[in-house]
């Protein structure tokens, strides 16, 4: 389960988290706290955060993406439920914290 917020970078914010759980193995934490891409179709614009590697920045602009760093993309909480036991994240980039009983 996860929730984000950020106007038109929900989606994108939301779907890279997933991504980081299911198709990346990592753990909640992990999934939450690694910098993300945006794409934005009007205005034709990609932002990341200024932790995505260089080379990554470089391919992109090389196949054409105006891309600019952006200090934030989304916020994304998320919980994952594993066998043995249940994770939570919160995000840290609006200084979140998990919380539960």
């Amino acid at each position: 389960m996860e929730g984000g917020a950020g106007g038109p970078t929900i989606i994108s914010g939301t779907l890279q988290v997933l991504l980081n759980v299911i198709g990346f193995g990592m753990n909640a934490q992990q999934a939450s706290a690694a910098p993300r891409i945006h794409h934005q179709w009007m205005p034709n614009q990609l932002s990341y955060e200024p932790e995505i590697a260089a080379d990554v920045v470089t391919a992109l602009r090389a196949r054409g993406h105006q891309a600019e760093a952006r200090q934030k993309i989304t916020n994304v909480n998320v919980v994952v439920r594993t066998q043995n036991r249940i994770e939570a994240a919160a995000e840290f980039r609006s200084q979140g914290a998990p919380a539960g009983y």
